[in-house]
């Protein structure tokens, strides 16, 4: 028998992760310590006015595909799954900086003409990193708009609770410093 691991992330991202656990040979609990809240839109976007769409996260694909239905723009995206999520929802030109909101910035530094137009970035409501900021000085307007919140769990269910209590938690898993 495996090592038993706590998985932290929201279920819409843990598929993945838990399929690469399941393949080396771990046990896993899941306790979601962010849920994802999408809010209804409060008016339609109108795309034509942008040059690119920026994702920092899948959770904001999943927020935008909710808003429009059009995938004709680019995507630059913080990192190789948010780039998935962004094809899977039907995006073709899809660009993944492999890192970091400072990984994305560079991106988008070297691949996209800040003369060309504005970017949009639909992004929680809390973020890790102002993207907008960073790119502020190189002349890029970013409009971020707010499409999704990630709300803190503030229980986790009993039998992880027990687990934890009787120590057959081998190591936990934390991908946001929110939930560390």
């Amino acid at each position: 028998m495996g090592p038993l691991v706590l998985n932290t992330r929201p279920d819409t991202d843990s598929a993945d992760l838990l399929a690469a656990l399941d393949e080396r040979g771990f046990r896993h609990l899941s306790a979601p310590m962010l849920n994802i809240a999408f809010p209804a839109p409060v008016q339609p976007l109108d795309m034509t006015v942008y040059q690119a769409v920026i994702f920092t996260s899948a959770n904001g694909v999943r927020a935008f595909v909710k808003l429009t239905d059009d995938r004709s723009l680019p995507a630059y995206c913080v990192g190789d799954a948010t780039a998935r999520t962004c094809r899977a929802f039907g995006f073709g030109d899809v660009h993944s900086a492999n890192g970091d909101i400072h990984d994305l910035a560079e991106l988008i530094r070297k691949m996209v003409d800040p003369r060309r137009g504005s970017l949009f970035h639909p992004a929680a409501r809390k973020t890790a990193g102002d993207l907008g900021q960073m790119l502020l000085a190189d002349s890029y307007q970013i409009d971020r708009q707010t499409v999704y919140e990630a709300r803190e769990s503030s229980t986790l269910p009993q039998h992880v609770l027990e687990a934890l209590r009787n120590h057959h938690i081998d190591a936990i898993l934390f991908f946001s410093p929110r939930t560390a």
